[in-house]
């Protein structure tokens, strides 16, 4: 998949919503390559990719929602009053976010993701929830 309407031609077999679409096609952009690198929705970015390539899509969430638990333990167990523990929970987040790279972004991390994806949605595998 390389020009905008490739990736418009799947976005349509797939069954993308209407803002999706239309993002892509008011785009200036002539490349899949182009518009999925400047895109900054990660739910738009991540339902594409969960129906080309589920296995990639599916690490990524589970890396973002592994941060997430991290993130929302501390903030409840200061909320509790539990600081001593909510201190120990930071550190592991802290601990986590320095193996991680904390300057990484999520849509960095899609966004490198799309070679993978756009090989696979130009083949016959793709999935459908």
């Amino acid at each position: 998949m390389k020009t905008k309407q490739d990736l418009l031609d799947k976005m349509k077999s797939l069954g993308a919503c209407l803002e999706a679409t239309e993002y892509v096609q008011t785009s200036k952009s002539k490349t899949a390559s182009t518009i999925w690198a400047k895109c900054d929705q990660v739910d738009w970015l991540c339902w594409f990719a969960f129906r080309v390539r589920p296995d990639l899509a599916s690490a990524f969430v589970l890396k973002q929602a592994d941060m997430a638990v991290r993130v929302h333990v501390v903030a409840a167990l200061q909320a509790a009053g539990l600081a001593y523990l909510a201190v120990a929970a930071y550190l592991a987040v802290a601990a986590y976010l320095a193996e991680y790279s904390a300057h990484s972004s999520q849509l960095k991390e899609l966004h490198a993701l799309w070679p993978q994806i756009a090989e696979a949605a130009g083949e016959k595998r793709s999935v459908k929830p």
